[in-house]
């Protein structure tokens, strides 16, 4: 082989080692990425699972909150309808006794009106 031949050679030997050298590091610099990214997928992975267990969680929680303030307002429904029938029971009473007591006061009326009546006819 001449010398021109064998340097040619040689510099292609030195621009494959070149390119070689390259994409070895660009390889390395890919490798090291993917491992970075499987380790934040990893990451995100367990977050996804935490988050499911949590909403999960929480779904039951709104459920049981759900019941009891469906409870809650039966039960104040039945209260506010109890007080009702006590305040129209208690109205119905008052109103009785004053209507009694109307009666009596017009009776007595009528009964001073009658012995004025006739102590002021027998007076005479």
């Amino acid at each position: 082989m001449d010398t021109k031949t064998a340097n040619n050679l040689a510099t292609a030997k030195t621009e494959i080692k070149g390119v070689t050298d390259a994409l070895d590091g660009r390889l390395d610099t890919a490798e090291s990425d993917i491992d970075s990214l499987e380790g934040r997928m990893t990451a995100a992975e367990g977050n996804i699972s935490t988050n499911a267990g949590a909403i999960s969680e929480n779904a039951e929680g709104i459920a049981a909150n759900t019941a009891a303030i469906a409870q809650e307002v039966t039960d104040r429904g039945n209260a506010i309808t109890a007080l009702e029938t006590a305040y129209k029971a208690a109205d119905k009473t008052l109103t009785d006794s004053i209507n009694g007591v109307d009666g009596k006061a017009d009776q007595n009326a009528s009964d001073i009106e009658a012995i004025v009546a006739q102590l002021t006819w027998g007076s005479f």
